[in-house]
Formats: C-alpha cells, structure tokens, sequence
C-alpha cells in the first residue's frame, strides 16, 4: 500500500529523531570513557604519592629512632608491613633493599660520630613579627609561625612556656627524652636578636633546659631529668656574616618587623658597643606589596639614622672600612629601590665624617636568587648548625690529599682559590 506524502514525512521525522538519539548516547558514552580514563590516571598518580610518602616517612620514622644503621631497621619494617594496606605492602618491602645499601653507608668511616646516627639540631629564630623554625643543614626553614605579641615586653613566662613548647613538640616533633642519656646528641639552636631583654633569654633557656613545658607532656618531661643542651647564639648577626655571605667584615642592615637593628661586624665578630636599635616605625604606613616602593620617609629616616650612628661609634680607622660593605637583611630588605635610596641618604650623611665618601663607595652583597632575604640569619644558623655532620663527611677525602677541611667562616675569594667553591654553592647542596 504506498503512502502518502504525510506518512513519509512523519517517518522521515522520527527517523531523524532516532539519528539524534543515537549521536546524544554515542557522544555521552565517549565522554563517559575519557572520564574514567582520567579517573585512572589520577587513582595511579595518587597511589604513586601515597607509596613514596610512606616510603620517606618510614625512613625519617627509623632515622629519628636510630634504627636505620642496626639490625633492627629490616625487623621494623616487616612489623611496618603487617599493618600496612594490602596495595602497599609490595612496595614497603622493597624498602629493605634500601636500608641494606644505607647500612653499608652508615657504617663506613665517612659518616661515624655526629653524622646520620645523630639528632638533627633544632634551629629556632624568635622574630618579633615571625618565628622560623626548622632544622639545621636545610636550605630554608620548615615552618614560619606568627608572633603572639608585636613586643617583647607583652609576653608572659606561661605564653612563651607554651609557644616554646608548641614549637617544639608539634611542628618540629621533638620527643621528650626517656632517661638521662636520651637527649646526649641532641641541640637546640636558639637565634636571639641582641636587643631582647635578658629577661626574655633567661625565660627560653630555663623553658628548654628544664623541659617543663605545660599539659600533656609536663609530668613525661619532668620525669625524665635531663637537660637539653641549650645553645642560645645571641650573636645572631655572626652566623649570617660567617655562614651565609662568607665576609670577615661589613654593616648588616637588620630591617625588622617594628624596628632595625644596626650592626657593624669586624673579622666576623659584632662590635656590640656600635651596634645601633633605630626607633619603632611601628606607626608608619602599611607594608608595600610594590617593591618598587616603600613605606615613606619616616622609614627611611630612622634606618639611615642608625647606620650613621653605628659607624660613628666605630673606631676611626676601620670607619671607611665598614661603611663601604653594607649588607641587608630582614623582613623589609629585597628591594631595590628602597635600598637604593637608604644608601644614598647614607653616603651624603656620613661624607661629613669620611672625606671622599659616596654612595659609589658602597658595596652592597646581594643575596643568591635561590634564598629569600628574610631567611639569610636563619640558613647561616643552619650552616652553624649543621657544620659537624658535613665536615665529619668530607675529612677523610680532604685528608688524603693533604688539604684542608673547608670551613664556612672562609673568604669568598679565599673559598674561590683554594677549594672552587663559595658558600653560596655550598647552600645548594643542601637542596
């Protein structure tokens, strides 16, 4: 029976419709693929994290516990094992490979005494604004904390006794000693700006020493007994023109939070009697997030103030010689125009007293890229801190070629021609 124009049209129609259909399921099918493809790729890139997590925390775990160079480390990990998920256990048998070559590497000559077997020391810089904490030999620290109070006079024994124990116990997960013997490799590395008020010192070395830090670890820590060996550099400034830049004498510029801090250091020791504490700008405008700007002339001002003052007080004949190295250093240093302008208002204020001075005069050390200006007092005190374990690992080799072992406290061009190598590469060995 043929049909009509209206039939054929209504088929045509539907015919169309299920075409439609059709390409709506075959395209929905094909997204629905590429989204468990992606799906699959992001369970394996997850399961690979997750396996290399366990991996370095196991070893960190061992290393803290001074089980990776004993015979423990491969029972450890076999207990590590049963109670691991069922997917990770393959991998976290594989670890013991690992610690078989690292046993080997523990126990050869190179890395005996205060090298892995030892507790990493604890590099603590109390900053008015930011504490940065860490441990010592790394290139940065691991965490920066937020100041309770803005000056040092608004802090009380019970808040620094629990910060201090904040600091210790939950980001760097220091553990309280288990007998009098416990703590014997173990330090605290405390950076002091050299203005704090004694009593703030005083109140940190009996807070670490005694280790009677408040809530769920006094009556642990006070069972025990034992002191932690404390070492409160207040010289803080040293371990950045010794460590960190590598020169015997400069100004260092410290441009805090509230207040700068003027220093001149002559062979890497601070002339405590010049060193200079500028008034608080504390009222000054808002920090900039330009670095082509700065915070107005009261600022600047009160910075270039203390550094004419401190090279004042200087003895005369090494006043040419400490004002013509500056170098900057704190939360306010890194930027350029700002600096720019310090050491011109400097030069033009101290050319009364130095005949022939001008800011062409000046050297300024400029920080590696690689480092954050803020950090430079810290990683010198990591340096400090961490020097035993790196020159006990190159003594045998520097031995037997009858040279030297090389110190950070050396020259740049002193480092340069003697060993090939500044201190500002040698940072980047730790990274």
């Amino acid at each position: 029976m043929p049909l009509d124009s209206r039939h054929r049209a209504a088929l045509i129609e539907k015919a169309m419709e299920l075409q439609k259909t059709l390409s709506e399921m075959t395209y929905r099918v094909e997204e629905v693929r590429l989204q468990n493809a992606a799906l699959e790729e992001e369970n394996d890139l997850l399961k690979e994290y997750i396996e290399n997590f366990i991996t370095r925390v196991i070893l960190e775990c061992l290393t803290r516990q001074r089980l990776l160079a004993s015979d423990h480390s491969v029972s450890w990990v076999k207990v590590l094992t049963s109670v691991m998920p069922r997917g990770a256990r393959g991998h976290v048998r594989s670890i013991s490979t690992t610690l078989s070559n690292t046993k080997a590497l523990c126990s050869s000559s190179c890395w005996t005494g205060s090298s892995i077997g030892r507790r990493p020391t604890a590099v603590i810089d109390m900053g008015l604004h930011t504490w940065k904490v860490g441990f010592a030999t790394e290139c940065k620290p691991r965490w920066r904390i937020r100041s309770l109070h803005d000056r040092w006079e608004d802090w009380t024994p019970d808040e620094l006794e629990s910060f201090l124990g904040h600091v210790l116990l939950d980001r760097l997960l220091v553990s309280p000693p288990t007998n009098a013997d416990a703590w014997g490799d173990t330090r605290i590395l405390v950076l002091e700006n050299m203005f704090t008020p004694r009593y703030i010192r005083d109140s940190v070395r009996l807070c670490c020493g005694s280790l009677s830090f408040p809530g769920r670890v006094r009556k642990g820590f006070r069972h025990a007994g034992a002191p932690v060996p404390l070492q409160v550099e207040n010289g803080h400034i040293r371990s950045t023109i010794e460590y960190a830049i590598g020169q015997p004498t400069a100004l260092v510029v410290d441009m805090g939070h509230s207040s700068s801090r003027v220093v001149p250091v002559l062979a890497c020791m601070p002339v405590m009697e010049a060193a200079v504490e500028s008034a608080s700008y504390r009222k000054a405008r808002p920090r900039p997030t330009d670095e082509h700007s700065h915070s107005g002339d009261e600022i600047l001002e009160l910075v270039v103030s203390a550094m004419v003052e401190a090279v004042t007080k200087c003895p005369i004949d090494v006043r040419r010689h400490v004002a013509s190295k500056v170098y900057f250093v704190g939360g306010w240093s890194g930027r350029p125009s700002l600096e720019a302008d310090i050491l011109e208002a400097f030069a033009l204020l101290v050319s009364d007293k130095l005949p022939n001075f001008s800011s062409k005069s000046i050297t300024v050390f400029d920080t590696d890229p690689s480092m954050d200006p803020t950090d430079l007092i810290w990683i010198g005190a990591s340096i400090y801190g961490g020097r035993g374990r790196f020159l006990v690992a190159v003594n045998d080799q520097f031995s037997s070629i009858g040279m030297p072992v090389p110190h950070p406290a050396m020259h740049k061009s002193t480092a340069d021609d003697s060993m090939g190598v500044r201190v500002t590469d040698w940072l980047n060995t730790f990274q």
